[in-house]
């Protein structure tokens, strides 16, 4: 007969982590962070271009990082985003490949422009949104 090996006992932890815990969850039960305002979405991104990407055309990474790409924006009054493909990654949680794919295709789709200074530069990104005009 094997004897099972005796749990290990659990590491202690300060005696005011779960305090703090506690008091920050009475206080404000349901806090959600917030930025500090939100982002208007156009109709077409949701209802045409979201069905169009994901469904036809089987590229959720590029509904994804339109949306980054999108939000970027729109707080930036519109101005290029500067953004390399890790920082899209690391903000948006898909890996550096998903990323470069989405970004590719929606170049080849015309929904942004990238330029960069030279090849090694960050790249600049402009959502282009052609059922605006």
């Amino acid at each position: 007969m094997i004897a099972a090996a005796a749990p290990k006992p659990r590491a202690k932890a300060g005696p005011f982590i779960g305090i703090a815990c506690r008091i920050h969850f009475f206080l404000n039960p349901f806090s959600v962070p917030r930025f500090k305002r939100p982002v208007p979405i156009d109709d077409y991104v949701l209802d045409v271009l979201m069905r169009d990407l994901i469904g036809h055309d089987q590229k959720a990474a590029a509904f994804i990082v339109y949306l980054h790409l999108y939000s970027q924006a729109a707080r930036n009054k519109w101005r290029r985003i500067s953004a390399s493909a890790r920082t899209i990654a690391d903000a948006t949680g898909l890996s550096k490949s998903a990323v470069h794919a989405g970004l590719t295709h929606l170049r080849r789709r015309q929904l942004i422009a990238t330029d960069a200074n030279h090849v090694t530069a960050t790249p600049r990104h402009r959502i282009l949104r052609h059922w605006r005009s």
